[in-house]
């Protein structure tokens, strides 16, 4: 575990060309000498398989679906370790639709969340850090094609929550072993036009605020840049892919989204959850066809995210875990817990299984007159100035809208829904009406009234346990009556920003809140270009802008006399173009600089083959082979754009032998007597030195008073970088006397290298000669 902290290096503020100008890799850390010294943390990332051996109901839609053991894509837990000194906060995300704090069976109880959280505490104690299960925060990713391991949608198998806990504990362990230094670097994304807030839909009531803030945490090397690890929260359901329908599981655009970017940059990404409550995606098609621009508009942002992004400047790790208790008012869902015996059942006429969440203290007291009190935990954690905090279900926005109003100090508050517990969705009930929830389940899975300030709550005295200032907040949701009657209108691209002309957009309409006036037939379109396309309602095209610029697109529909309109701001980059530059041979090898013309403007990865198909990641890196030949780099902007090119090395310069120490033992040879002169080498140069040969020379006039044996000895090849340590045998005569004096001349040699010299005096004095400390040559 490293402590240290570092300041940018000079050779890390690469200097990156656009074709505005020249820009500076690092230049906010140029531009102001007295930038912040930037801390070093150690941060890992890891992933585990987490598919099914056997054959499960799926989770998410639909009732008793499957079983089955298809895959469509991979399910996973990603865990991101941050680590400083023996303080770590741990992140895992695991793809599933939720996962219960506690379980009622004595099949499931071990396999509960946070049971999970004190493994995976002990995990990393045993690899010398000294933490809780409150520096740990466990979220699935709540897709909606996994296996269903919370009832409701089919029985539980306790098997496979064995599983994933399992896979969770190696997850985080691997993490933290591969932990690596790394500054981090964070920013806040927005996708505001993936989120669906500008019309009524199921589960997205029209005319309230959303949230479309994505946190993101990237960890980068501290010399190179390259990427080690990525950590972002996305405010929205992954629940386009329809597990039931195609009878298969599948992580969605969180698993398509972080394939590409670990794709792009290296690294691993893990994608949690951010804001879940009434926040939903655009489209209908519910297959993998329209998972792939979701996961491409969610990958795009937060690599434009990356590189907007700025280090932390403070090094504080800590954590909280307050204690949450709230009254359960919801009879059905108490009523399907307390029914449940493992494996649970289901009831055909309601479509609808038992829930296996515990029902023992401290997570249900039913002891009171009144309505039982549901207990559950909520974790606020820092990094840096960083904070963030868990909500043990789906929160509306306006939960974490207060929490982050209520949070002074932190650059941001990172709000992760599905995370430590699944207690359904919670809101304000008094600031939403029949009509606005339309045909959502909301209610089916509210669990009780306070749950939103009770959640506040918690996050707020947990942020103040670890050093934040605080101020109570109210959880209120304001309602904009204008929409009540107009038609609802939301697009959005598969890429916000790119290099290419062609964007391929998806736009959707819906009737009216009131439903007096229904869903327009087709989009009017102004793209900033001059033209003015009209598409039919729920159409995917394509559209191709004529060259680079930033473009104001809006989309508007009429429908009942009245008009709606989104607008999205679509950046065309110039084509990128890859620079690659030599440097110079440095002792570790060829020192290699990426930079790039066009694009973004802004490097975000590069990765090199050098020029023996060595692979090596990051902005400025070293290519260690001494042979010349072309090393090939892929440049990867801050939109995703990537570009190659080639770069010529030449062969690294000869072998650097060099003398660093003399040692003669004993420091006192008497007259008539033998010692051992050792002579330590270092090999300086990226090549191997090869005949290597240690010499030392008596002069002519001492050769009666001093002897070596042998006089010339080879360590063998000495590689780049290495250290090798030569005996020599030495006897003073009885010849020599007090006040004598001999110079002994050290050489050392390798093929093509230029000759060392050192010396060594020894001196006769009573009783013998004595050694002196060597000079170079």
């Amino acid at each position: 575990m490293s402590v240290d902290v570092r300041r940018m290096p000079i050779r890390f503020a690469a200097l990156i060309i656009t074709l505005l100008g020249l820009l500076a890799w690092a230049s906010d850390a140029r531009a102001n000498p007295q930038a912040a010294d930037i801390p070093v943390f150690d941060v890992g990332a890891a992933a585990k398989n987490i598919n099914p051996d056997t054959p499960q109901y799926i989770g998410g839609y639909g009732y008793k679906a499957g079983p089955t053991t298809n895959v469509h894509d991979d399910l996973e837990a990603r865990a991101f370790v941050v680590g400083k000194g023996d303080q770590a906060n741990v992140f895992v995300v695991v793809d599933s639709t939720g996962w219960f704090a506690a379980y009622n069976s004595a099949e499931a109880s071990p396999y509960g969340v946070d049971k999970t959280r004190e493994r995976v505490a002990e995990a990393l104690n045993e690899q010398g850090y000294d933490i809780t299960r409150a520096n740990v925060i466990i979220s699935t990713t709540h897709v909606h094609a996994a296996p269903a391991v919370v009832g409701i949608w089919g029985t539980l198998d306790a098997t496979y929550l064995k599983k994933m806990a399992d896979q969770v504990v190696a997850a985080a362990s691997e993490a933290a072993e591969n932990a690596r230094p790394s500054e981090i670097w964070t920013g806040v994304g927005d996708l505001r036009s993936f989120i669906w807030q500008n019309g009524q839909g199921t589960n997205h009531p029209d005319g309230f605020v959303y949230d479309n803030e994505v946190p993101v945490m990237w960890a980068r090397d501290p010399e190179t840049g390259a990427t080690n690890a990525i950590y972002a929260s996305v405010p929205n359901h992954p629940d386009q892919f329809n597990g039931e329908d195609n009878d298969a599981f599948s992580a969605d655009w969180p698993g398509y989204a972080r394939r590409a970017l670990d794709e792009l940059n290296g690294g691993t990404t893990v994608i949690g959850p951010g804001t879940l409550g009434k926040q939903e995606p655009p489209g209908s098609v519910n297959t993998y066809d329209e998972v792939i621009p979701q996961g491409r508009i969610v990958a795009n942002e937060i690599q434009r995210t990356l590189a907007k992004a700025t280090p932390l400047t403070d090094d504080t790790i800590a954590a909280s875990e307050q204690y949450m208790q709230t009254p359960a008012d919801n009879d059905d869902l108490i009523f399907a817990m307390n029914i449940f015996t493992y494996p649970g059942s289901c009831i055909d006429a309601l479509e609808i299984c038992t829930i296996p969440r515990s029902t023992a203290m401290p997570y249900l007291d039913s002891s009171g007159d009144g309505d039982p009190l549901i207990g559950t935990h909520v974790a606020t954690v820092r990094i840096g100035d960083a904070v963030y905090t868990t909500n043990p279900g789906e929160a509306f926005s306006e939960v974490n809208f207060a929490t982050r109003a209520g949070i002074s100090g932190a650059r941001y508050v990172g709000t992760l829904s599905q995370s430590g517990d699944m207690l359904g969705y919670y809101y304000e009930r008094g600031d939403y009406t029949e009509q606005q929830f339309g045909s959502s389940n909301f209610e089916n899975y509210n669990v009780g009234p306070d749950m939103p300030k009770d959640n506040v709550a918690a996050a707020l005295a947990g942020a103040e346990a670890i050093g934040f200032s605080t101020t109570p907040q109210t959880v209120r949701s304001v309602y904009n009556a204008d929409v009540a009657d107009r038609p609802g209108l939301q697009w959005y691209p598969t890429e916000v920003e790119s290099a290419s002309e062609t964007v391929n957009i998806l736009g959707g309409a819906t009737k009216s809140q009131d439903e007096t006036v229904p869903a327009p037939a087709t989009i009017q379109w102004d793209f900033d270009d001059g033209t003015t396309p009209t598409t039919n309602n729920g159409e995917r095209f394509d559209h191709t802008f004529p060259g680079p610029g930033t473009y104001d697109v809006v989309a508007t529909v009429v429908g009942g006399g009245k008009t709606r309109s989104w607008e999205q701001q679509i950046i065309v980059n110039p084509d990128l173009q890859a620079t690659a530059t030599y440097e110079g041979h440095l002792t570790q090898g060829a020192s290699l600089l990426g930079g790039a013309l066009g694009g973004s403007g802004k490097v975000v990865a590069a990765h090199w083959t050098c020029q023996d198909g060595t692979k090596v990641s990051g902005i400025n890196v070293v290519c260690k082979s001494p042979k010349a030949g072309t090393a090939s780099v892929t440049v990867v902007d801050g939109a995703g754009n990537t570009a190659e090119t080639t770069v010529a090395v030449p062969k690294a310069p000869p072998a650097k032998p060099k003398i660093t120490r003399i040692k003669v033992k004993p420091k006192k040879i008497r007259y008539g007597k033998k010692g051992t002169m050792t002579v330590t080498l270092k090999n300086l140069s990226t090549t191997t030195a090869t005949k290597v040969k240690v010499c030392v020379k008596v002069p002519a006039r001492a050769k009666k008073l001093v002897k070596v044996a042998p006089s010339c000895k080879s360590p063998g090849a000495l590689r780049s970088g290495k250290a090798a340590s030569v005996p020599i045998g030495i006897k003073v005569s009885r010849k020599a006397r007090p006040g004598s004096k001999v110079k002994l001349q050290v050489t050392v040699s390798a093929s093509g290298a230029k000759k060392k010299t050192a010396s060594i005096a020894l001196k006769g004095k009573p009783g013998g000669m004595t050694s002196s400390s060597y000079a170079a040559g």
